[in-house]
């Protein structure tokens, strides 16, 4: 049998590791949207609905980023639940706490540049490119045992873990709406 990177160095025998991952993308998420809550006095009076239009301060246009982020770092929690149950030796246990603090961050980067507004700042997108592309190439290369041999259809989700990410999914939808109906 032949002995894959996997087997040789496991990445997913740190526990503890990923708790605290877990545990950080929460506090970046949740912090991100409490820093808009508390900040939205000193926002200005026009925010953007997406980086290249923007519509009159209310509470939902807001909060709607914050909030598809902490909602998106939900739907990759219910999917590392998924993650969790596979059994093979492989790394892509690291999958979900990697692109949880990947959510996180993004999160973190984004609040700030909202409340940097109206001043807009080139490098936040440079950065959000680079956040999210560093932790989705990580995730891939976590989960390329997944990715062989259809590996990835032994991967069973929950009726309920299914009803979640539905949930989330179409508040997720429904908070981009604005985009849509300018």
């Amino acid at each position: 049998m032949a002995t894959t990177d996997s087997d040789r160095f496991p990445l997913n025998s740190h526990p503890a590791i990923f708790a605290t991952m877990r545990a950080v993308s929460r506090i970046l998420t949740i912090g991100a949207l409490l820093a808009v809550v508390f900040c939205y006095g000193s926002l200005p009076n026009e925010l953007p609905v997406s980086r290249w239009h923007s519509a009159h301060k209310t509470w939902l246009l807001a909060v709607r980023v914050p909030v598809i982020n902490l909602l998106s770092l939900g739907i990759i929690e219910v999917y590392g639940r998924s993650l969790s149950r596979y059994r093979r030796n492989s790394n892509a246990n690291w999958i979900g706490p990697v692109l949880a603090v990947t959510a996180g961050i993004k999160a973190l980067v984004e609040s700030i540049e909202m409340l940097l507004l109206p001043t807009r700042h080139s490098i936040f997108a440079i950065v959000l490119i680079a956040t999210v592309l560093a932790g989705v190439a990580f995730s891939i290369w976590c989960g390329r045992d997944l990715l062989k041999n259809e590996n990835w259809k032994t991967l069973k989700s929950t009726c309920n873990e299914k009803a979640a990410m539905a949930a989330l999914g179409a508040t997720i939808i429904g908070l981009n709406v604005p985009l849509f109906l300018r």
